[in-house]
């Protein structure tokens, strides 16, 4: 607003959409550093958690911008509440999946749940109002943490190998 002297509404948006940190930056500067495994996924959720926070916030300066009106107090409630949502339909679909997985035993299809459950929790969470990106996060969250006493080892790696590799294609097309 200061700077480039955009009016209020405008100016939250820009913030919005350029807050959120890179997460892939930040992973291979730790990667290269050897920093412990668990202390990379945190940062990684964290990350996921700042991009939910800044598509949230870019919801609301834009609807400020549209409307030309904007209530701190409804702000924040709506926030906890899309937070809090998201966060509740990728625990209700994880916990779903892993009850799936717990009856499967041919990982191919096991890996394929897996990736539609993931999509599931976002496109459920985006149907319902929440958020999206924390319902895929909190989805992942509850697989991680469940898939060693519901999954086989042997599913484990092959689904991590097939993760590293879409995530390999999505980035090279994204960038």
């Amino acid at each position: 607003h200061a700077v480039v002297g955009l009016d209020w509404a405008p100016a939250f948006a820009l913030g919005a959409i350029v807050s959120p940190t890179d997460a892939l930056a930040a992973t291979t500067i730790m990667e290269r550093l050897h920093v412990p495994r668990r202390l990379v996924a945190i940062i990684e959720g964290e990350s996921l958690v700042n991009d939910a926070s800044g598509l949230v916030a870019y919801r609301f300066a834009v609807a400020a911008a549209l409307t030309g009106g904007f209530s701190l107090l409804s702000a924040v409630g709506q926030l906890v509440l899309l937070a809090l949502g998201g966060v509740l339909v990728g625990v209700a679909v994880g916990l779903v999946l892993m009850k799936i997985l717990s009856r499967l035993d041919d990982r191919p299809v096991e890996i394929l749940v897996g990736v539609v459950g993931a999509y599931a929790a976002y496109l459920l969470a985006e149907r319902v109002g929440v958020s999206g990106v924390l319902a895929c996060v909190s989805t992942g969250l509850v697989g991680s943490r469940l898939a060693p006493r519901v999954v086989r080892s042997s599913t484990r790696l092959d689904a991590y190998a097939f993760w590293e590799t879409l995530e390999f294609l999505l980035n090279g097309l994204v960038f």
